[in-house]
């Protein structure tokens, strides 16, 4: 799974990233990629610092209440 945070004002849909990632994936890696699904953020999550906050995405991926401080 691919976590996407937008830039103001992106006008690409959703199907046509996924399939552009998809794409690049396999280009890089190989076809043996396993990427099959994107989630778009409106942000990461992080600390005061800029560390990413691991739990939290992991609460977001797995459809988990969560909080970010």
């Amino acid at each position: 799974m691919g976590l996407v945070p937008f830039k103001s004002g992106m006008t690409i849909t959703k199907a046509d990233l996924q399939q552009q990632l998809i794409g690049r994936m396999r280009d890089t890696i190989g076809a043996i990629t396993c990427y099959k699904d994107t989630m778009i953020l409106a942000r990461l999550p992080k600390t005061r610092s800029g560390k990413t906050l691991r739990k939290t995405l992991a609460h977001i991926i797995n459809g988990k209440e969560y909080r970010v401080p």
